[in-house]
């Protein structure tokens, strides 16, 4: 299960829905953001504490123009 969070219209962050797959995460951002291309990236930061690649890769963001995202 993937959780997508963004920004509101003051900043602060709130749910975005759950999804099956980071796939239908990403869909539902490029509905938001009206993008035409269905290619778009997705910033990656990895904790180097001592962890699983699941928990040290556990954060994909995205700034939009309409709000930030975190997957």
């Amino acid at each position: 299960m993937w959780q997508l969070k963004m920004t509101n219209a003051a900043k602060e962050w709130v749910d975005a829905g759950s999804f099956e797959t980071m796939t239908a995460a990403a869909k539902c951002i490029r509905q938001i953001e009206e993008y035409d291309n269905p290619f778009f990236f997705l910033r990656v930061g990895v904790y180097t504490y001592d962890l699983d690649d699941a928990e040290a890769l556990g954060h994909l963001e995205h700034d939009g123009k309409k709000a930030l995202y975190v997957i």
